[in-house]
């Protein structure tokens, strides 16, 4: 059975665990450690049941919490009734997870940074979840995904983790460096070549240092990542925008080329053939479904046209317009003349009317 749910969860955060989160995300920050699981029962809210479950958890189940959680993001509180992040506060987001015994359990710890210590002291998963009914509640079978952690105040909430607290904070100044003739750097901070041995003695898996969206950008597994991860909606989703925007820049560049080849027509005709002629070259044109801008193209098309133009006017004669084949330059002068003979009269009128 797979069901949607929201659940709330002193020590110190491991010098292996804070070393392994880059120092430029530590400057200046505040680094809180949260329980966010621990084995054992629970009680959060399921939202299909719109009620509290008792759910059990595994060792398997909490190592997988942890596993899962790096690049999560913290919100303040829950949304009530949904794990949409539509819209949410965002409190910071997990740089690093590890699992630790605490109290006799083994249990999932994030750690996230924070301006200052944040008042926030307990915090809640929000999960999609495999069950197997028992008696008297579920068995936690799978994490499918980890959605986000609600982190709210012990005073005001109560966790359904009992443990699921903030349980340390650190405080991450500045160090102070000094400037030589070779690049220096804090005495604290480990070589490339030391992070590379400590991620292998410890076994320290990719996905619990980085977020997937994170390892995604690896440009030599990106290509195979992104079959495994990304599922067959979203894949259609991307192939279907692309299409979209492809159709889009196909129409735009067609309509760009089709008026930037209207204005050459234009300008190549003006001198070797006549206004009639043009006329009919730029008419065919803005027919035409013509896709070949080139200055051939267009050579080919001016002396296509020009040949169907003379055939036009050899078989039916000059074609009839409502300004008789005049040119341009004549309808312009005789609108001209037409304008001048015009104010004469007017002027010949007001003249007879004040003598």
């Amino acid at each position: 059975m797979q069901i949607t749910i929201q659940a709330f969860s002193i020590g110190e955060i491991p010098k292996r665990v804070l070393d392994s989160i880059p120092s430029y995300l530590k400057k200046g920050k505040t680094l809180a450690a949260y329980v966010i699981g621990q084995e054992g029962e629970s009680n959060p809210v399921s939202l299909q049941a719109k009620g509290s479950v008792k759910l059990s958890w595994s060792e398997r189940a909490i190592r997988s919490m942890s596993q899962m959680a790096s690049g999560v993001k913290l919100f303040f509180g829950h949304q009530e009734g949904t794990n949409n992040n539509n819209g949410r506060r965002t409190a910071s987001e997990v740089l690093a997870s590890y699992i630790d015994t605490i109290g006799g359990k083994v249990s999932a710890v994030v750690v996230a940074p924070f301006d200052s210590v944040p008042d926030e002291d307990i915090c809640s998963i929000e999960a999609d979840i495999v069950t197997e009914k028992q008696r008297d509640g579920f068995i936690v079978e799978a994490i499918n995904k980890l959605t986000g952690i609600a982190i709210g105040k012990g005073s005001e909430e109560s966790p359904a983790f009992v443990g699921a607290r903030q349980i340390a904070t650190v405080q991450c100044f500045t160090p102070h460096t000094t400037q030589h003739n070779t690049q220096s750097r804090s005495p604290n901070m480990a070589t490339f070549q030391e992070v590379q041995e400590f991620v292998k003695e410890q076994l320290v898996f990719p996905s619990q240092l980085f977020h997937i969206s994170e390892i995604l950008k690896d440009k030599k597994f990106q290509p195979i990542l992104k079959q495994e991860y990304m599922d067959n909606g979203e894949l259609k989703e991307v192939q279907e925008k692309l299409k979209a925007t492809e159709d889009k820049l196909a129409v735009y560049e067609k309509k760009d080329g089709r008026t930037k080849g209207r204005e050459e027509l234009d300008r190549m005709t003006k001198e070797s053939t006549t206004d009639a002629q043009r006329d009919h070259i730029l008419r065919a044109w803005d027919k035409s479904s013509q896709t070949d801008f080139s200055e051939r193209a267009l050579e080919t098309f001016i002396k296509d046209e020009t040949k169907e133009y003379d055939y036009i006017v050899e078989k039916y004669g000059n074609p009839k317009n409502p300004d008789d084949g005049k040119s341009k330059e004549q309808i312009a002068k005789e609108a001209k003349d037409k304008e001048l003979e015009d104010k004469d009269s007017l002027d010949d009128i007001a003249a007879a009317l004040m003598s």
